[in-house]
């Protein structure tokens, strides 16, 4: 698995997968927020977090998986 899939395995988010700081940090040179690249990294993010493989009896997390084929994410 890619080291950043794996990274992210641990992390727990809740709810959008806006994180709020993506519009405090993407910003254009002018000051303003950068909504397409905080669109852009948003789906990014999705790609890159991994994907729980269950167990179809118990429903447990088995394992994970990257979402992209490859070692890197492509459009």
């Amino acid at each position: 698995m890619h080291p950043a899939c794996d990274m992210l395995k641990n992390v727990r988010f809740a709810g959008n997968l806006i994180p709020h700081s993506f519009y405090k940090h993407i910003r254009r040179e002018s000051g303003t927020t950068d909504f397409e690249g905080v669109g852009i990294m948003s789906d990014i993010l999705y790609h890159y977090r991994p994907a729980e493989i269950r167990d179809r009896k118990t429903g447990r997390i088995t394992g994970y998986r990257q979402k992209f084929r490859g070692d890197k994410f492509q459009v």
